[in-house]
């Protein structure tokens, strides 16, 4: 063999052993039922008998993309984790090494169905599981450790802009962290992370806290290869703790034995759920993306978000699965953002009607308050129609059902009042092409799950001491009915006031008062009127909505304006009037 031979052979196996090191089991495929693409690297020592850690990465912003990738880079062109790769793959601190991609931006929800479902089928240790990111990646870190405090060990972001709300749970949960960030940074600059360092010292945390002299931000990777100079240099965290090492520090951390539990659901929270593959937040309003494939029974997710982006102890998991998910939703935006309504979940079945009612699909909420009640809302949509058949979809939970059309849907949604768990804090909802019309295939897009706020048996009440006849049209409130009233079953101040509108036409009171959509499921709503609180009430009008059924009331109105107007009510002063309403 001559020498050109021997160095192809050398360089041949060199590159054999590098990408044996670097191509995932997966290889480098894309399914898009993890939320993001991503590149798993799992060590030969991995066994059920020997669970190891498991590292979550972060890119940072040039690594974004869909290719799988150029955020773990290559051989040509290393990238800043090639050290963490060497490492993971190495013998002294063998890891899994999970490096998703991304193409806008970190979601927390998404990155820990990732974790959890790879932790179901992984030889990991799950009180040993980290996370790590540089620049954006790094504020992803902030983020996702304190919506993750009950499987993250330990966190490390690098160069990483402020992430504020999260100080408070990462100082109170004492979750160990250590921040690294040069002080040449022309980025990030480096009082972004002090801030966050100073700011979960004074929530009750103790951070590690390395500043480099000079570096500025570009090349992670002497921290990833643990070079003097870099994690051997520090200031806070335990005393006691002085691990110089950046793995003996990881390594040495494990979740507390007693597990960190986020608070249950209280009264009005409200979570969103948004099913298929989109995962871009709102603005404004956080929503629990649901990216996961939808075939196979299996725990979802142990913690979920409530709208205003706080973890709350609810879990939710896929009990009977659904046939896929796609993406042709109607893209409107009437009721929900367009990246919620254009993707979904669905089932049914391609052999008719009939055969696609003994295809259901169903999820199960768990530990839900046992001592609430819950108002749930659906919404489902495809564009077009298939063909004859309608897409009607029934949804049911606590044996009630509720049918709602999703052929071109962009408005319309269903809601169930009064839900309640099981004794165990679990609530199943069903998901099925509606008997009651002629589909082959049902459809999950939106849930809304709410604690229900207010007693549902209401009734608000005002006297009327006078009226102004030379204002016939303008609102007669001034006169004596007051413009907020009570519930007779708990008050309202603390929750969303309504004001009631009482106008003169003739010698008749046309009465206008708000009421919530979800109040329009079931409910029956009565116009009273009294001589003296002390004496029975007298019906003047009534609107069943369960039936449509309407005596001298009509209802009007649009998502954000609804009423229940009396017709030709004449009115008397000094009598007092009420509207009374029962939803079952």
């Amino acid at each position: 063999m001559n020498r050109i031979s021997s160095f192809i052979t050398a360089i041949t196996l060199l590159l054999a052993i590098s990408l044996k090191a670097q191509v995932d089991p997966i290889e480098g495929s894309t399914t898009g039922f993890a939320g993001y693409i991503y590149r798993l690297y799992s060590p030969e020592s991995a066994s059920p008998e020997n669970r190891l850690p498991l590292i979550l990465f972060l890119h940072g912003s040039f690594e974004r993309g869909t290719d799988n990738k150029t955020h773990v880079g290559s051989l040509i062109n290393p990238s800043h984790i090639q050290p963490l790769i060497d490492s993971c793959m190495g013998s002294e601190y063998p890891a899994f090494l999970l490096a998703p991609q991304s193409y806008q931006f970190w979601d927390p929800i998404v990155l820990r169905q990732l974790v959890e479902t790879l932790v179901a089928s992984l030889p990991v240790d799950p009180n040993r599981i980290y996370i790590t990111g540089i620049s954006v990646g790094g504020r992803g870190t902030w983020d996702a450790a304190s919506k993750g405090l009950d499987i993250f060990a330990a966190g490390v972001p690098f160069s990483a802009r402020a992430k504020y709300e999260a100080t408070t749970l990462l100082g109170s949960s004492g979750i160990p962290l250590w921040a690294f960030h040069g002080d040449n940074d022309p980025i990030v600059p480096l009082w972004e992370t002090i801030s966050m360092i100073n700011d979960i010292k004074e929530a009750g945390g103790n951070p590690r806290f390395t500043k480099l002299p000079g570096f500025a931000h570009n090349d992670w990777s002497p921290i990833y290869a643990d070079e003097t100079g870099f994690t051997d240099i520090w200031e806070g965290g335990p005393e006691e703790d002085l691990s110089n090492s950046l793995y003996d520090w990881m390594f040495s951390k494990t979740l507390p034995e007693t597990p960190y539990h986020y608070p249950p659901l209280q009264d009005e929270e409200t979570l969103l759920f948004d099913f298929g593959w989109n995962h871009r937040q709102p603005n404004g309003t956080t929503w629990n993306n649901i990216s996961v494939d939808p075939i196979d029974p299996k725990q979802v997710l142990t913690a979920l978000l409530n709208s205003d982006g706080d973890p709350r102890q609810v879990g939710l998991a896929i009990n009977d699965g659904f046939a896929g998910m796609d993406d042709e939703g109607t893209s409107t935006g009437e009721l929900y953002p367009t990246q919620v309504t254009t993707d979904y979940w669905w089932t049914g079945s391609d052999q008719g009607h009939e055969a696609a009612l003994s295809h259901p699909a169903s999820i199960v909420l768990s530990q839900l308050p046992t001592d609430q009640t819950f108002r749930l809302r659906f919404f489902a949509a495809k564009n077009g129609t298939d063909g004859s058949l309608d897409r009607m979809t029934q949804f049911t939970a606590n044996g009630q059902s509720v049918d709602l059309e999703a052929s071109d849907n962009g408005g319309d949604f269903v809601t169930l009042p009064r839900m309640v768990a099981d004794n165990e804090g679990n609530l199943e909802i069903t998901v099925a092409p509606s008997p009651n019309g002629t589909g082959r295939y049902a459809y999950l897009n939106a849930l809304e799950l709410m604690v229900e706020p207010w007693p549902l048996n209401f009734a608000y009440w005002g006297e009327l001491t006078g009226i102004d006849p030379e204002k016939p049209n303008e609102d007669q409130n001034a006169n004596g009915i007051p413009e907020l009233m009570d519930f007779l079953y708990g008050n309202e101040a603390e929750g969303p006031q309504r004001t009631a509108s009482f106008v003169l036409e003739g010698n008749s009171l046309l009465v206008s008062f708000p009421i919530r959509r979800e109040e329009t499921a079931s409910g029956k709503f009565y116009l009273e009127k009294s001589t003296s609180l002390k004496d029975s009430w007298d019906v003047l009008g009534s609107y069943d909505f369960s039936s449509e059924i309407a005596t001298n009331l009509e209802f009007t109105g649009t998502e954000s304006d609804m009423w229940l107007h009396a017709e030709e009510i004449a009115i008397e002063v000094g009598t007092f009037y009420r509207l009374r309403g029962e939803i079952p």
